[in-house]
């Protein structure tokens, strides 16, 4: 019976964890979904030399407000007030960070990625556009195998189908 009580508690703490992703991109109260816009970062496959490797958007700032890193987790979708706002995401390249996406927040993604956040250095970019309320947005980024170091990020409304324009640079963050 302890063993049973055991196994459920752990179970509960990890769900209680898991689920613990900022999806709030505003300070202040709770507003309704029609009056917000909605950011997300995108997952693809690049080919490097044969192989196949994964990178994302991994959104850590909206403003100058942290919203994900791997203390905390990173969250698939951000909600935002309309206006135009400047978004810092991270880039994860696995072939250059020579391990596989283990999300972050709760235990074992902080264990697993506190060691890479410390020792290594991050490629992280700040786009800034416009975002209208109940917008529904996506930062694309595809890395060409010629051309390594300067990918393609762009942002498209999910709602039209269109690309924004939008200001975007760069910025390395070490960890020290």
């Amino acid at each position: 019976m302890k063993n049973c009580f055991c196994i459920l508690t752990v179970f509960f703490l990890i769900q209680l964890f898991v689920s613990c992703g900022v999806t709030k991109g505003y300070i202040g109260d709770k507003l309704p979904k029609s009056e917000l816009g909605i950011i997300r970062g995108e997952t693809n496959f690049t080919e490097i030399a044969g192989k196949s490797f994964v990178e994302k958007v991994l959104i850590a700032k909206v403003d100058s407000l942290e919203v994900g890193n791997y203390y905390i987790g990173w969250t698939k979708h951000i909600s935002v007030t309309p206006g135009e706002r400047l978004i810092e995401f991270r880039h994860f390249r696995s072939w250059v960070d020579k391990t596989p996406f283990y999300g972050g927040g709760a235990i074992g993604g902080v264990i697993a990625g506190s060691i890479n956040e410390k020792n290594s250095k991050h490629y992280h970019y700040l786009i800034k556009f416009i975002v209208e309320k109940g917008g529904d947005y996506t930062i694309i980024i595809k890395t060409l195998s010629n051309d390594l170091n300067n990918p393609i990020i762009e942002v498209i409304n999910n709602n039209s189908g269109e690309f924004l324009h939008s200001e975007i640079s760069q910025k390395i963050v070490t960890w020290k």
